[in-house]
């Protein structure tokens, strides 16, 4: 892959198998979202039916605390994860106090618009577009 030599690793997770491939030339057992733990950084990983791809295009120094944020993070169960998840596919302005929301009609102008009429175009949008990497753990809608 691109100026590493690689080898070939594959996995099942989320109810799809994957095949990654790493390289031991970078000493970094990490790769894109859950997967890591391989002798080596994950360069490119994608799952059979080629639905879900992620491939390493540029290595830039960074500063180890810059990329994990632990201070930034909550740990939250999976049925809380669930309860959010579905809340925002029901109600994605549900954190909005206020009955409107602000909608840029040109360039730094903007205007009120009616939420619910807001919230009915987003998920016309969203819905059709739910497809969750861990299809083993998709939620009900």
């Amino acid at each position: 892959m691109g100026d590493y030599d690689t080898q070939k690793a594959t996995t099942e997770y989320g109810g799809r198998k994957w095949t990654a491939w790493f390289t031991t030339d970078i000493n970094i057992p990490e790769g894109p979202y859950v997967f890591k733990g391989l002798p080596g950084l994950i360069v490119k990983i994608s799952d059979e039916k080629e639905n879900f791809n992620f491939e390493l295009i540029q290595i830039k120094n960074f500063e180890w605390e810059d990329l994990h944020m632990a201070k930034y993070q909550k740990l939250i169960t999976w049925e809380d994860f669930k309860k959010i998840q579905k809340n925002f596919y029901i109600n994605p302005y549900s954190s909005l106090k206020k009955g409107d929301i602000l909608q840029e009609t040109s360039p730094n102008k903007f205007s009120e618009v009616d939420l619910n009429k807001a919230t009915k175009e987003l998920l016309e949008i969203i819905r059709p577009k739910y497809y969750p990497l861990e299809i083993n753990h998709k939620i009900d809608l």
